[in-house]
């Protein structure tokens, strides 16, 4: 009997613990959608205990998709492992990560960064286990087509963000089609408001019609890109433990039929989000094999030290590779000593934190090998002991004569025991 009512709470994403029934949520995404072969892809995960009570052991398991690249686990933003092959990560078995005790209301993101090969699409699913039963589970997937048209990120400006707060959604897209193809007409963008937020204002004459945000934005010439903002604020009654999920939508005609591209935005709701990381990067417009140049800022807005905080960021996929010494105040990337490379980790020791202080580090790049509207994506991570976790994106265009390349780079802070 009581297997029977542990395996039917399971089944509801809950688990009994002690005689109290605990709650945990999961969510997974895939960006972009669609891909194109050899593309970058991000699949990332962000698991919640949504209880008044500690959640302990909790793993997370990942599969990796078929179809895609094989790639380290050094490279996974969260420490994890691939039991199959302890050196390299492959298509259909798991990614397994020890996420430990989550506190109530507490939650973490994982991301598995690798690329796509010649197939359909690609199917993921993530399953949260706790004293080896299944208790949550969630699937994503993306297409691949080489001739796709559009083009579409959509990322928050922080993660975690705490009721009341203001946070601002980028949705940055493209028409990615060649010289032979025809533009896109009649272009319509939308982004849905996710439960628990209010809409303050956007960019672009986008207007908020029921729910939902949406721009027209005409005909989208050949490599042509843009951007739009939405800004929102989190309802002050808004719990701890709610993950705001929305999927943004642009559509368009072509003279082969009608075209289409998403992207999904997942942000955390936190309580109190003592580190916060911005990041800025110029210049705007860049040439290909121009320099450009990152500044990452991590701040402790909490009222107490912040000890052995460090910052961890992803070199963007499709980056050319440079050697450490590029990286500002000893940062290093643990993985390639000699090199840093796309889609590893470099790091940074900062130390500790006072109230109000912060910390600065520079990371210079450029990039050659490089496909019109592709996203490039860069995360960074500030560890200490209680696991939250703070993001902000910033996208910016790449200039190669007349021709205009998207791209964004993307900061995070979590503080992990």
């Amino acid at each position: 009997m009581f297997r029977s009512v542990a395996r039917f709470l399971a089944g509801l994403g809950l688990l009994l613990v002690a005689g109290q029934v605990l709650a945990v949520q999961v969510a997974l995404r895939i960006a972009p959608n669609p891909l194109r072969v050899g593309e970058a892809v991000t699949i990332e995960a962000t698991v919640v205990n949504d209880s008044q009570a500690p959640l302990p052991a909790v793993g997370l398991r990942i599969l990796v998709p078929a179809g895609v690249a094989t790639f380290a686990p050094e490279v996974m933003t969260y420490p994890g492992v691939c039991p199959a092959n302890t050196r390299n990560c492959q298509s259909g078995e798991p990614a397994i990560f020890d996420l430990g005790t989550l506190a109530a209301g507490q939650g973490k993101t994982v991301a598995i960064p690798t690329s796509v090969g010649n197939v359909a699409s690609i199917v993921t699913q993530a399953d949260v286990v706790i004293a080896s039963a299944v208790v949550a589970s969630a699937a994503a997937s993306a297409l691949v087509n080489n001739a796709s048209v559009l083009a579409l990120s959509l990322e928050d400006d922080k993660d975690p963000v705490m009721p009341g707060e203001q946070m601002v959604y980028a949705l940055t897209y493209a028409n990615r089609t060649s010289a032979t193809s025809t533009p896109t007409t009649n272009t319509q963008l939308s982004m849905p408001l996710p439960s628990g937020v209010h809409f303050v204002s956007a960019t672009g004459g986008g207007t908020l019609v029921g729910n939902t945000v949406q721009w027209s934005l005409g005909t989208l010439a050949l490599n042509q890109s843009g951007r739009q903002q939405v800004v929102v604020v989190v309802d002050g009654r808004t719990g701890p433990a709610t993950i705001l999920q929305t999927i943004a939508n642009i559509s368009g005609s072509t003279a082969q039929g009608a075209v289409t591209a998403s992207g999904t935005s997942l942000t955390l709701v936190q309580p109190s989000a003592p580190l916060q990381v911005a990041v800025a990067m110029g210049p705007d417009t860049v040439r290909r094999g121009e320099w450009t140049t990152s500044e990452i800022t991590v701040t402790n807005r909490g009222d107490s030290t912040l000890t052995g905080v460090s910052l961890v960021v992803r070199v963007p996929q499709d980056d050319d590779g440079f050697t450490p010494q590029w990286l500002s105040r000893g940062g290093y990337c643990p993985f390639n000593t000699v090199n840093c490379q796309d889609g590893e980790l470099a790091i940074w020791s900062l130390g500790s934190l006072g109230p109000g202080a912060g910390a600065d580090r520079f990371h210079a790049l450029r990039y050659y090998q490089l496909d019109y509207g592709q996203q490039h994506q860069r995360s960074a991570a500030c560890d200490r002991s209680d696991c939250s976790r703070g993001r902000r994106s910033q996208r910016h265009q790449l200039s190669c004569g007349r021709h205009r390349h998207r791209w964004h780079t993307h900061a995070g802070a979590h503080e992990r025991s």
